[in-house]
Order: C-alpha cells, then structure tokens, then sequence
C-alpha cells in the first residue's frame, strides 16, 4: 500500500469515529428541531448582509473582522495520522513513513485553507460594503492569514515535540496574546497595502516549511507524534466530556506532590466546619487544573464575545447570561468535589454544608463579574 492510500485509509477511519460521536450527541430530534433549523436561519441572515448590513455594522471595526480570521488561523493544527502499531511496520520503511507524513502536512495545510476561505467568506460582506475592499485586497487579505496558519502550524509542532504540560501552553498564551495585540493595533495601517500583505504571508509560509522539513524527515519524536494524534483523534470525544459535566474525567496527576500546598497547611485560622469545606473545595479546584482551566475558558471565551460582538444589548445579555451560567457551573463543581468524597456526602444536610456552597459559588462568580464589567466597560468608550 502506497502512502498516500496510508493517508486517506487512516482519513476514512478517522471519518467513521468522529461521525459516529457526533450521532451520539446530535440525534434525529436534535437535527430535526435545532440543527436544521439554525442553519437555515444563519443561510437566510449571511444572505441579507449581501443585500443591506445590518445596524449594528456600524460598531464593527477592521481589526474585530481580522481577529476573528485571526482565531480560525490559530486553531490551525497538524495532524500525523501515526498510531501507536506503526511502530512495528513504518518504522522500518522509513521512506513511507516520511511519505505519510509530508502527505498529512499537505492535507493539514489545504484543511487550513479551507476554514480561513469560510472565515473570509463569513467576513466578506462587512469587507465589501462596509469597507469596499476589492478582489484584490480580499485575496491579499486571506493569503495574509493562509501564511499566518501554516507558520502556527509548524510552530505548535515544534512546541508538542520539544515542550510537555504547562511550559508549552504558557508560550503559546503568549504567542497568541502577541499576534493578537499585532492585529488589532496594525492592521488598519497595512490592510490596503498588498505588497506588504503579500511579503508578509510568503515570510510566514517560507519559515513555516523550513521549521516542518527537519520534523518531517525524523523519527526521533515518533511518541510525541502518536500522543499528539490521540489527542486530535479524540479531540470531539473530549468536547462531549467537556458539555457533559456528567462525564468529566478530571486530569490525572502525574507528580508525587501537589504544586500548591504541598504540605497541606490550613488556609483559614478559624475551626469552624464552614471553613473545612471551603478549604476542601479550594484545595481541590485549585491543585487539579482541569477545573481551573474549564473556569478559564467560560471566562476567555465570554471576555472575547464581550469584545467582538458590537451591540450594547447583546454584551449586557451575554454578560447576565455569564454570571447565571457561571454560578450553576460553580455549584455542580462543589457538589462534584464534595458529595463524591463519602464524608462530605455524609454532610450534606448540615447548615454549614450550604454556606459554604453559596460561599463558593461567590468566589468563583464575581471575580469574573468585575473583570467581564471592566472589559465592557473599557471596550465601549
């Protein structure tokens, strides 16, 4: 078998999994009342920006349409299509296995193009009639962020094979915090200018391939490249964990000592059984970094919509929205952490038990408040 049947044999497996969990969840009555229905409303409303915008364009700036091109760029990710039992077969025959793996760079590069194409597509009216951008500029404009994807590409690439746990998610926060500042304060400045755009996209690609070549003729990182398949092979199974609190698998820890708290000291000087729960539930929230980093996300994901979507309105509903969803997900933390432990269920009717529940549902809920309302607040005026 040639490698490129390899590829597009492991595609169809992949296919045949990620569909089955999408059954799982969307069934006929989810499709028929919810699916279909929304994307019928979504087809008629991108239909009417073609015709007239709507008035909230008037809030919408060049660099909120770039940044949102900006983030399908950055979820741009590539994919080896190595398991585990190639070891015994492709090892040997290194030439098909370096096949394999520059035809799934390929076929990870032309993914990407896709979902920026859709990205630009979703964009495009706002470009033309509000910003009468010409063809073009339009195509100056996708290309721009087509390098951009492939240079993330090969960078988290690079980072999966030589970096592990909280090293590598720390740079690449950085990473996107830089590009993304770059983009909402210079874009306006160089979109009109398509040699530059050009320029900066061949820099971008160049860079991206010279990064990819070494990795793709190695098999020194093969573990990291089939550690790093599962968890896109899975990745749709974890977002149904992720919607279903039910079946959140908390992540295992490796280390033999927590990393805070390491020697178990109390955190509140008063002997009161309010207090033992608070430090019970704290502790555990705080040294398992699957809890903090779903807390993380509901509040990145919110502040990013706070700043995207134009419309007072809709802000101040998201953010109700936020502050009732946030404290529903703080419950269901505590009664997680707490009721699965046997003394903690043994307590559960006690008065205190309840105190310290709305004490921790405080904690977690308002300090995002205040952060949400200083964003809405500093991206009006």
């Amino acid at each position: 078998m040639s490698s490129l049947a390899f590829l597009f044999n492991r595609l169809l497996q992949d296919f045949r999994f990620q569909s089955k969990v999408i059954k799982m969840v969307m069934d006929w009555t989810v499709m028929l009342y919810m699916t279909i229905p929304a994307v019928f409303m979504a087809g008629f409303t991108y239909r009417s920006w073609w015709i007239e915008l709507p008035d909230w364009s008037e809030f919408v700036v060049l660099p909120g349409l770039a940044s949102i091109v900006f983030i399908v760029s950055w979820s741009s990710q590539y994919r080896s299509f190595v398991k585990e039992a190639d070891e015994v077969f492709l090892l040997k025959y290194k030439q098909k296995y370096f096949q394999l793996k520059k035809w799934a760079y390929g076929y990870s590069f032309i993914k990407n193009v896709v979902s920026i194409l859709l990205a630009v597509l979703l964009v495009l009216p706002f470009l033309s009639h509000k910003y009468s951008f010409s063809i073009t500029e339009v195509f100056c404009f996708m290309l721009l962020f087509i390098g951009f994807s492939s240079f993330i590409m090969s960078i988290k690439m690079i980072f999966s094979m030589y970096l592990q746990g909280w090293l590598e998610k720390l740079l690449l926060t950085l990473l996107f915090l830089f590009f993304l500042a770059a983009t909402l304060l210079s874009f306006s400045q160089y979109v009109y200018m398509p040699a530059y755009l050009i320029g900066i996209a061949l820099i971008f690609i160049v860079i991206s391939f010279f990064l990819s070549y070494r990795r793709l003729h190695t098999t020194k990182y093969f573990y990291q490249e089939v550690a790093k398949e599962n968890e896109e092979f899975m990745r749709y199974v974890q977002l149904v964990f992720g919607a279903a609190p039910e079946l959140e698998k908390p992540k295992i820890i490796k280390r033999t000592r927590p990393l805070l708290f390491p020697q178990s000291k109390r955190l509140f000087k008063r002997n009161l059984a309010t207090f033992g729960f608070l430090e019970l539930f704290f502790k555990v929230i705080l040294r398992n970094s699957s809890y903090f980093g779903g807390y993380y996300k509901l509040f990145a994901v919110t502040a990013l919509a706070i700043i995207l979507i134009p419309p007072l309105y809709l802000k101040l509903i998201l953010l109700l929205g936020f502050w009732y969803f946030i404290w529903i997900w703080a419950g269901h933390v505590w009664d997680k952490v707490i009721l699965t432990n046997p003394i903690g269920r043994q307590y559960e009717n006690h008065d205190a038990f309840f105190s310290a529940r709305k004490q921790a549902c405080l904690v977690l809920t308002l300090p995002a408040i205040c952060l949400l309302s200083v964003i809405l607040i500093v991206n009006l005026f």
